[in-house]
């Protein structure tokens, strides 16, 4: 099933409409001086800042919940289903190939309507009874189309304090400003032995060398290779990395041809190298070791 995705383009925040800069990061909470890599806009004058500590780039200057509150409305007015892959039968192959096991309980963050989650569900459905699903987003839950399928939703993962066998992070974390507060409560949220999928934008090398577009103040961090690798050094919950890699690409061969061409040719030589950066994307599947 082809689905309509969220893609995000910058646009010029005002002073009224940022938060003051402050020395902590917004994502570790370290205080020490944070490396500007990128300028995302000027007047007011907003940068990428790289952390010391766990290595994740975030915007110098986060915009304020009301002009986020404001820039949503007007971004999904007519925009019917809000997922973040396009194709969510690829998606769900893809994330289905990965896992180690079957996971029976799905929590899926910022997942939308839950259309992804559920494209999941339906392949999993192959090796077990029944999946359950908890969907955390505004957004309406999509109608299941299986009675294995069971989709509760939430508003906020405060509302949750259940332990799930997998979550789905797909194309939300960078959208946190304080990804400090989120990222324990979602770890929390792994029972032993569960897993945690997550893809993030990965553009600050590729911006570097061409114009492309970050995508602020919707993305106000960007999460790569790097940061991935340093997760499990300084987050409280225990976590152990099965896989850690380029993303999948998003843009559809029959859709957009030319963008997943040009994907594909960027993502091309990790297949010599992991350290080569220009991916534009990255994921991962973490395990929580207790």
């Amino acid at each position: 099933m082809i689905r309509a995705t969220t893609a995000h383009r910058s646009v010029h925040v005002g002073h009224d409409d940022v938060i003051e800069r402050t020395a902590r990061c917004p994502i570790c909470g370290d205080e020490g001086a944070r490396r500007p890599v990128v300028l995302l806009q000027n007047n007011p004058d907003i940068r990428l800042l790289v952390c010391r500590r766990c290595h994740g780039a975030s915007a110098s200057h986060m915009p304020t919940a009301g002009f986020l509150q404001r820039y949503y409305a007007r971004y999904h007015e007519g925009r019917g289903a809000r997922v973040t892959f396009a194709d969510s039968a690829r998606f769900a192959k893809h994330i289905t190939d990965l896992l180690p096991r079957v996971p029976t309980r799905i929590l899926d963050f910022g997942g939308g309507d839950g259309t992804l989650s559920v494209a999941v569900a339906q392949r999993l459905l192959e090796t077990t009874a029944s999946i359950d699903i908890t969907v955390i987003d505004w957004s309406e839950p999509v109608v299941t189309p299986d009675s294995r399928i069971r989709i509760d939703a939430a508003r906020t993962i405060g509302e949750r304090a259940d332990e799930y066998d997998l979550i789905i992070a797909s194309a939300v974390l960078e959208h946190i400003p304080d990804l400090q507060a989120l990222l324990p409560q979602l770890t929390a949220r792994i029972r032993p032995g569960g897993l945690l999928y997550a893809r993030t934008p990965y553009i600050v090398p590729l911006r570097r060398v061409l114009p492309v577009d970050v995508g602020y103040p919707a993305h106000v961090h960007d999460l790569g290779r790097d940061f991935w690798d340093a997760l499990p050094t300084w987050l409280p919950a225990p976590l152990r990395t099965l896989l850690s890699r380029p993303s999948l690409v998003a843009a559809s061969w029959r859709r957009q041809p030319l963008r997943a061409l040009a994907a594909h040719l960027m993502k091309f030589p990790t297949h010599v190298s992991r350290r080569w950066p220009f991916v534009g994307g990255w994921e991962v599947i973490m395990e929580r070791t207790s």
